[in-house]
Formats: C-alpha cells, structure tokens, sequence
C-alpha cells in the first residue's frame, strides 16, 4: 500500500489495530461536527470506529485508493485521518480530513 511522508507526518492506509488511538479522536464531538455521520454516541464509539476502519480499508481494496491515518513522525502518534473515498451510493469523491484537537491550527 502506498504512503506519504513529510517532515513531520506519515500518511500510511488504515489497519485494524488502528482502532484504540483513533476512537478517541473520533468520540470528540467537535471533531465530528461536520461529519454527516455526526457526534458518536460514547457508549458506540469503539463499534462505529471499528466500522469506519472496516469502510476504509475495503474502500482501498475495491478502489485503489482511499483515506490514509494521520501519524505524527516524532511521537508515531496516530493524530488523525484524511484522504479521499466515494461518497455512499454515489459516484462522487469527497475529501475528508479530521485531526485530534490538540493539532488543530
């Protein structure tokens, strides 16, 4: 699988165990504002994670390409994910993004 790397960042495909560092990003509801899915309920955050994991990676196998986790290089932190994937039942292609908070500006 392809990856991207800066200075700063690794962008590499999503895997399963990416699982417990990107759950707490995605159960931040300012994180999710924008999201269409919006806030993640927190007692379904590991399960809607888990799911999210499983849209992406099979979006990279049916598609070639897809949404890549965000690693920060100096701390290997998991900080995000963005990238580009289908919208559902469309033919269109959406680019999304979302950080931890922490890395917002």
């Amino acid at each position: 699988m392809p990856e991207i790397e800066t200075a700063r960042l690794l962008l590499r495909p999503c895997i399963p165990q990416d699982l417990d560092e990107l759950a707490p990003i995605l159960s931040n509801p300012a994180v999710m504002r924008y999201s269409s899915r919006g806030s993640i309920p927190k007692d379904q955050v590991k399960e809607v994670t888990q799911e999210i994991l499983k849209f992406f990676i099979t979006h990279w196998q049916q598609h070639g390409f897809g949404v890549w986790v965000v690693v920060e290089k100096a701390t290997t932190k998991l900080i995000g994910h963005c990238g580009l994937n289908f919208l559902p039942n469309s033919p269109e292609v959406e680019l999304l993004y979302r950080l931890d908070e922490a890395y917002w500006n």
